[in-house]
C-alpha cells in the first residue's frame, strides 16, 4: 500500500489534480439549484464510501479511526419511481467520486 501512495504522490505530489476536481464538485453543487425541483423539508442525503475489504480492514485497525462506525451495506437500494440524475464524475489518481440524485417521481410537481 505504501508503494501505491508513493506512485500517487509522484504524478501530483501537491494533489492539484484532486483539488481542482473538489473545486469543480462544489462549482457543480451550487449551479444545480437551477436544474433540479426545490428540496422538500423532509429530504435526506447519505454519503457513502465503496472501498476493498483489505482497506476497510486497515482503516478499522487505524486508532485514528475506531470510533468510526462503519456500516457494511449488503443491500442494494430499490429503485421504484425514482429517477437517476447524475451530476459529476471525478477521477483523479487517488479520488473517484459519482456525485448524482436520485430523484422520487412519485412526488414530482
Amino acid at each position: 500500500m505504501v508503494k501505491l501512495q508513493a506512485e500517487f504522490m509522484e504524478r501530483d505530489p501537491y494533489y492539484l489534480k484532486t483539488e481542482e476536481a473538489l473545486k469543480t464538485i462544489c462549482l457543480k453543487l451550487s449551479m444545480c439549484d437551477t436544474y433540479l425541483r426545490a428540496i422538500p423539508d423532509n429530504s435526506t442525503f447519505s454519503i457513502e464510501i465503496q472501498t476493498y475489504e483489505t482497506a476497510y480492514v486497515t482503516l478499522s485497525e487505524n486508532p485514528k479511526c475506531e470510533d468510526f462506525p462503519w456500516i457494511i451495506k449488503d443491500d442494494a437500494v430499490e429503485m421504484i419511481n425514482k429517477n437517476l440524475l447524475p451530476l459529476k464524475d471525478i477521477k483523479t489518481d487517488c479520488l473517484n467520486l459519482q456525485l448524482y440524485v436520485i430523484e422520487d417521481t412519485a412526488n414530482k410537481i
